[in-house]
Parts: structure tokens; C-alpha cells; sequence
């Protein structure tokens, strides 16, 4: 008997009818028998996962830039559930790190694949004069994969013409059922195998002799879009009854004003809502300044410390960059530019630290600051936009939380 989604090696998934067991009094109850009950109760799950909720990540599984290591690269993902295209949960229920082999490239995408592994032996009946055991139970468990080439394209959200569905004197239940007639004829019409099974996690790229990052241009891992999400979106539209679509102006013109003053009028709520957004922007911008200059201290005043026992002018240069993250600038009319001037003197002191570190920090740790610093400057030299100079500043101090001593370094006398 064969369903659809059995065949563990991820062979036949097509669409076939399912058959299950008919018991009656004096049936013979072998392990076939269970058997095909087990994969009837399993191949009604998988169909029915796989057709109504799709495949990718439902919750957690996130992955951190792989390690090189002698065996290869030292992977760890984070808890999470994922389900496969077939249908398959995958559930990771604690923090794992696995190893997999090295790759020539520099380019590296990691993939969660369900797997099965026989467990607890348990002895049998001697058949033919022969004793043995054979496993008692199977745990569903995964494993995790890495290609170097990247994921085929998700597949594009469908998409639907609603001012179709939508007819003057339509009432809800008619809206509702032509929608899913059109959905469904566009996009429910073939049942054929949705290609790799695997969950893509993500992609990274190689930053050094040994040093792995995220790339910025992978594909991002593709996600299930869980009922709780739909129905939130859903609720949070219909009570927005002010803007529901976030528009940026809630009563749009139509057309031209037929005299002066209702143009002014229109003139000056535009120019109300301008000023609202820019205070909103200042908000947002003062905040996020402060929350980053103040990590740049915390991180870099215990990078001090953890390097005072081994070199004095690294930590004393550790120190300095701790003590230049001060946010009064931030009262400042031009909060920005201050910000960009600290920085001016903050990325001198870390150039520095850089040099004082060779020979006492591991090499993985060193690459990853010297890579930070080296964005920071770039940023800073291009003008970047704010938020990009933002997330270098953050990168740097991130880098040096991360810095490693090697063990065996002589203290600095």
C-alpha cells in the first residue's frame, strides 16, 4: 500500500488514493498489518500538511555562520519546527551543533532534511535456529545539509484581481467564493512533485582564510504563513477603521480643489502630516542613536578589561573608545552629524586596537573585528545612509564582544 508523501527516500509524492485497514473478529494481526496503518494515519497527515500549509520554517531555526574546524565546518542552529515538502514536521528541540564537510567556494547554503534513525533493540523469537534483535522504535530526527549553489526561487505569492470578485450588491459570501474560484484555477491546479523536499535555512559567504558571514544577497528562507499570522493581520485590518492600508495620506485627492481656500486647506494638512513624520523620524533617530552608543561603551568597557591582563595599550586604547561614546551629542540640533564626527575618532582607536591585537587574540575573533572595522571606514568614507552606519557602529561592537584571547599569551608586564 502506498500513499501519498510515504516512501521515506523522498521517492514517489504524488497524489494517490489512500487505503486503510478494515479489522474484524478473527483478523490476524501482523506486523504488516500495523504497518499499514501506521502509513495510512501518516500519509493523510503529510498530504494534508503539505497541500494546505506548504513548507518552511514555522518557528525558530535560526542559524549562525558556519566554523571551520579540522573536520570541516561546525554548524549550529537554534530550536525550531520546520515542515519539509512533503509534508513532514521537523522539529530541532535544543540548541545542535553538527559538522559538515568543507567546501572549495566561497560561497556556502545550509538545508534542514528529515531523516529517521532506528533506536532501542530489542531481541526476537529464534527464527530458523537464528536469535537476533531488531530496533523497537524509529525517532524522526534531521540533518542538516549545505550545497553551494543557492536555492531554486521561492514560489510567487499568488495574487488575485479583487476588484473582480468585488460587484456593486455582492455580499460577503459571494466575494469570498469567487476569490477562491480564482485562486484556484490559477494556482491549485497541478499536484505533481513540488521538487527538493530539504528547508533552506540560509546562505553565507566566506570572509577570509577561515571566517564565514551572512551574504547579503542570498535568498531568504522561505516561511509558512501559520493561521495565528493570517488571522492577526486580518483582525488588525478590520478594526484600523482610520487607515487600514497605511497610506500616507488618509483621504486621498480625487480631484482638484474648485477654489483657493480648499486648496489651502489641503495644502496645510499635507504639510501637518510632513512635520508629524519628521518628528517620528527624530523619535526614531535619537533612540536608535542612543541604544547604539551606548552598546559601543558597555561592549568596549568590557573589552577592557578581559584584555588589561594581557596588553595594557590595547585596553588602555579599549578604554579611550568607551569613553569618546558619550550621547550628549544627541542634544544637539545635529544630532547626525555628531554622531558621524564621534565615529571619525572612535574608528581610529579601533584601527589601532587591531594592530595591538595580533598575537593575542584567536584568529577567527581578529578577522571578524578587522572585517567590522574595515565596514565601519567604508561607511564612513561613502557618506552612507544613516541606518548603514548604524548597523557598522553596531557590527563593531559586536566584533569586539566577541574577541577572543588566545589562552597562552605571556600578560603584558
Amino acid at each position: 500500500m502506498r500513499g501519498n508523501g510515504w516512501d521515506p527516500a523522498g521517492g514517489d509524492v504524488d497524489l494517490s488514493q489512500f487505503v486503510k485497514n478494515r479489522f474484524f473478529e478473527g483478523k490476524l494481526m501482523t506486523p504488516q498489518v500495523m504497518q499499514n496503518e501506521r502509513r495510512y494515519l501518516t500519509d493523510r497527515q503529510h498530504t494534508l500538511m503539505r497541500y494546505l500549509f506548504g513548507s518552511g520554517i514555522v518557528r525558530g531555526l535560526g542559524v549562525d555562520p558556519p566554523v571551520e574546524t579540522d573536520d570541516g565546518l561546525e554548524v549550529t542552529v537554534e530550536p525550531g519546527l520546520a515542515l519539509d515538502g512533503r509534508g513532514r514536521p521537523i522539529v530541532v528541540d535544543q540548541p545542535t551543533s553538527t559538522s559538515v564537510p568543507a567546501v572549495d567556494g566561497d560561497e556556502l547554503y545550509l538545508f534542514l532534511e528529515y531523516d529517521e534513525t532506528a533506536v532501542e533493540p530489542v531481541p526476537v523469537p529464534e527464527t530458523n535456529g537464528d536469535g537476533g534483535s531488531v530496533p523497537n522504535r524509529v525517532v524522526e530526527r534531521f540533518e542538516v545539509t549545505h550545497r553551494e549553489s543557492p536555492p531554486s526561487e521561492p514560489a510567487v505569492v499568488p495574487a488575485g484581481d479583487l476588484t473582480a470578485a468585488i460587484e456593486e450588491g455582492a455580499d460577503p459570501q459571494s466575494i469570498c467564493q469567487t476569490i477562491l474560484t480564482q485562486y484556484h484555477e490559477h494556482h491549485r491546479q497541478d499536484v505533481g512533485d513540488d521538487g527538493d523536499p530539504a528547508v533552506y535555512l540560509g546562505g553565507f559567504q566566506r570572509t577570509g582564510s577561515s571566517g564565514w558571514s551572512p551574504q547579503p544577497d542570498a535568498p531568504s528562507p522561505k516561511y509558512v504563513y501559520d493561521l495565528p499570522m493570517l488571522f492577526g493581520l486580518l483582525g488588525s485590518h478590520l478594526t484600523d477603521t482610520d487607515n487600514p492600508h497605511r497610506t500616507p495620506v488618509t483621504e486621498p485627492i480625487d480631484s482638484p480643489p474648485d477654489d483657493i481656500e480648499a486648496l489651502n486647506e489641503r495644502l496645510a494638512d499635507l504639510e501637518a502630516t510632513v512635520e508629524a513624520q519628521a518628528d517620528d523620524r527624530a523619535t526614531i533617530v535619537q533612540y536608535t542613536l542612543r541604544k547604539t552608543i551606548n552598546d559601543r561603551r558597555r561592549f568596549f568597557n568590557a573589552l577592557s578589561d578581559r584584555l588589561e591582563p594581557l596588553s595594557g595599550e590595547a585596553s588602555r586604547l579599549a578604554r579611550e573608545v568607551a569613553q569618546a561614546a558619550t550621547d550628549d551629542i544627541l542634544e544637539d540640533g545635529a544630532a547626525e552629524a555628531a554622531y558621524r564626527d564621534q565615529l571619525d575618532d572612535v574608528l581610529e582607536r579601533a584601527i589601532e586596537i587591531g594592530d595591538e591585537l595580533d598575537g593575542i587574540a584567536t584568529e577567527g575573533s581578529l578577522e571578524r573585528y578587522l572585517q567590522s572595522v574595515s565596514t565601519l571606514q567604508a561607511a564612513l568614507e561613502d557618506e552612507a545612509r544613516l541606518i548603514d552606519t548604524v548597523d557598522a557602529d553596531d557590527s563593531l561592537s559586536e566584533a569586539a564582544d566577541s574577541i577572543e584571547p588566545l589562552v597562552d599569551v605571556v600578560p603584558d608586564r
